[in-house]
């Protein structure tokens, strides 16, 4: 919930000319130990705040299109960190 308000807060911020567009970008999430079925839990889960678009899905990474790219290291750890709290023992 919390990323979806801070995604729509920064769609709303640069489509209202607010915020400049500067940084947006592609970042390859590694799948690691996730099952297909994780990996589309995980790319479902990602793709609901706006701001962020799956691109392609496979058996080694995620590759999703983000309004804010600025830094890649940080987007792969939230995404691992939210798959090993919360997601992992009920999709692994």
């Amino acid at each position: 919930l919390v990323d979806e308000v801070k995604g729509t807060w920064e769609v709303g911020r640069v489509t209202l000319h607010l915020r400049p567009l500067q940084s947006t970008g592609v970042v390859k999430v590694p799948v690691g130990e996730r099952t297909p079925n994780g990996v589309a839990v995980s790319a479902l889960v990602t793709t609901l705040s706006p701001g962020a678009f799956l691109i392609e899905a496979n058996e080694e990474f995620m590759m999703l299109h983000l309004i804010d790219a600025s830094d890649p290291d940080a987007v792969r750890e939230k995404h691992e960190d939210f798959y090993q709290r919360y997601q992992r023992k009920v999709f692994p």
